[in-house]
Order: C-alpha cells, then sequence, then structure tokens
C-alpha cells in the first residue's frame, strides 16, 4: 500500500516536472522571438518604410538570427565543410566519454563521474596570460591522451602561430 502511494507520489512529480519543463522551454523560446523582435527593431530602426515585403523580411531574419551564434553570416568557417573523417573523429571521442562515464556511474555511483568533470573543468581553466598558447598538460594526462598521436603532433596546425607582438603587447592587446 505505502509503496504503491511512493510509486503513484514519484509519478505524478514526474508528469509534473515534465510540465514545467514543457512551460519554461515555451517561455525561453517565447523570450528568445521576443529578443530576436527587438534586435531587428533596433537594426532596422532608422529606416521607418512599413510595408509587407519589410516585415516579411523582418520574420524571416528573426528566424534565421541565432542569439547565441550571433548574426548568421558572421559565424566563421560555416560555410567550409568539415571532412568526413574529422566528423568520425570529433564524434568517436564524444562517443567514447559518454561510455566512459555512464560505466563509471554504474560502478562507482554517479557522483564519480560529477567529480571527473569537475576536475577536467578545473584542469581545462587558462592558466597563462591571455595570447600564449595553452598547454594544458594536466587535462591531457587525466584523460589519457598524453600517449595518443594525433595528427597535429607531426604535420602541425592549421594556423601555425606567427606572433609579431612581444609578450607585452599581446597581453595589452588581449583587454581591447
Amino acid at each position: 500500500m505505502i509503496t504503491r502511494r511512493i510509486i503513484n507520489i514519484c509519478a505524478i512529480r514526474k508528469i509534473y516536472f515534465k510540465n514545467e519543463i514543457q512551460k519554461q522551454q515555451k517561455i525561453n523560446q517565447i523570450n528568445l522571438q521576443q529578443i530576436n523582435q527587438l534586435i531587428i527593431q533596433q537594426l532596422f530602426s532608422k529606416h521607418k518604410v512599413k510595408s509587407q515585403i519589410f516585415t516579411k523580411m523582418m520574420q524571416d531574419f528573426t528566424n534565421q538570427l541565432d542569439i547565441q551564434g550571433g548574426l548568421p553570416w558572421t559565424k566563421k568557417n560555416e560555410n567550409i565543410e568539415k571532412h568526413p573523417v574529422q566528423t568520425i573523429q570529433e564524434m568517436r571521442l564524444y562517443g567514447q566519454e559518454e561510455a566512459k562515464m555512464k560505466t563509471y556511474s554504474n560502478l562507482y555511483g554517479s557522483q564519480f563521474p560529477m567529480l571527473l568533470t569537475i576536475e577536467r573543468n578545473i584542469l581545462a581553466q587558462p592558466s597563462r596570460l591571455p595570447g600564449e598558447k595553452q598547454s594544458l598538460l594536466g587535462l591531457d594526462i587525466m584523460m589519457n591522451r598524453l600517449n595518443q598521436i594525433e595528427f597535429e603532433d607531426f604535420l602541425g596546425t592549421d594556423n601555425p602561430e606567427m606572433h609579431k607582438l612581444n609578450a607585452h603587447e599581446r597581453f595589452l592587446k588581449s583587454f581591447d
């Protein structure tokens, strides 16, 4: 009798929280649309054109606008397609990490993956001045990536760093 009540209470809570999450998502979506409309109005406030074409253009632009990503034409390398092997390698890393965390959670409890995530976040924080390349050696050791040889190790990176400024000028430039 008591277990049935507990199960019913848990089911009711689950439904309640699911509904609350859906409400919050709708509110966030509405807020995002309102923010997009305000941005559009500010962008085109100089032009007092009231026409159907203009409103249609505003609606289309609002649908394309992504607040976190910025304006659609300012995203770097958006039109450049990634090589399929690069996509597979990136997804493989995410899949492996997710599988490890699930295994750790099943073996040691849910606190262990959270502890690992916190430690990784601490090790991933920048430890050098802005403008200097980060080594992230501690993170590589923790994630056991130190003994892996990747293509950047022998081919170099896409963007070789050519510093024309000294360290002090790079530091000052980071505040601009």
